[in-house]
């Protein structure tokens, strides 16, 4: 016992031995770093609320059930008394795929004029090719003698350093031409057309894997496609897909052939356009 900085001895016997003492303070020490228990919601961090943008989080009720609602984090919404069962919401999350299902027989019709008018384009791409090989071969002939018209003092050294730059200067433009031939070539390759193709086909497969999944597998085929989705009154309201899903959506009538081939030109800079495989 200590008073004032002094130690004393202590008199009384002591209520618990010192081994019990030592144990209960072990125990409260293991007690501070015990972490909650986390539950892998399937769907948390996916949703959102369509009337104030807060997360939807889950509960677990009667240690089986389990219901998503708005956390309310702006205490500016009601949703978040309305509580949605997890198997409700995983059917309706699988409407999120009908906006992306194209008709297979459009799709196979497209590839294949694809396919023609892309061996058509392979033809004239290794014809121009050819031709501008055939070019540069000629101008390092031409350099050729032109040197040896130099030093042997046929040519003038002006006239021989202005036609040598002359020759310089087309070899660069015809290299230039020989890249971009070689971007389209590769383009018009038939496996690119073959992955663009499986893009507008993969969906239709997602769908029939995520209706045979549990919610654990669900999400992460969710999570595939989707940032987020918000939800309004246990229904979707809102998507938003990630590319390239994001521009298969927007396509308005996916069993039109003419629809799919329309707007091809309309984002050139997109991983596949709008409405028809890579030109």
């Amino acid at each position: 016992m200590e008073r004032d900085g002094q130690k004393y001895l202590g008199k009384y016997e002591p209520i618990i031995s010192k081994k019990l003492f030592d144990e209960v303070q072990e125990m409260l020490v293991k007690k501070k770093h015990i972490k909650r228990q986390v539950i892998p919601f399937a769907f948390r961090g996916l949703l959102k609320c369509a009337k104030c943008g807060c997360q939807l989080t889950a509960t677990l009720k009667k240690g089986r059930l389990v219901y998503y609602y708005c956390t309310n984090g702006k205490n500016i919404c009601e949703e978040h008394k309305a509580y949605l069962k997890e198997e409700d919401l995983s059917k309706e999350l699988s409407g999120v795929f009908n906006t992306l299902l194209f008709d297979e027989k459009i799709v196979d019709l497209v590839y294949r004029q694809k396919l023609k008018e892309n061996q058509e384009a392979s033809v004239y791409i290794d014809e121009a090719v050819a031709g501008l090989n055939a070019r540069l071969k000629v101008l390092a002939e031409r350099k050729r003698v032109l040197l040896d018209g130099y030093l042997d003092k046929i040519v003038m050294e002006a006239d021989y350093r202005a036609k040598n730059k002359d020759i310089d200067n087309e070899v660069v433009v015809i290299s230039k031409d020989l890249e971009e031939l070689e971007i389209k070539k590769q383009s018009h390759d038939i496996s690119t057309l073959e992955r663009i193709k499986n893009c507008f086909l993969q969906p239709k497969q997602m769908k029939k894997d995520y209706l045979l999944s549990k919610p654990n597998e669900q999400r992460n085929t969710l999570a595939t496609l989707l940032w987020n989705a918000e939800i309004d009154n246990k229904k979707i309201a809102n998507l938003s897909f990630k590319q390239p899903y994001d521009a298969l959506s927007k396509i308005e009538n996916k069993s039109d052939f003419s629809s799919m081939r329309r707007g091809r030109d309309s984002n050139p800079r997109r991983v596949f356009t709008l409405t028809s495989f890579r030109d």
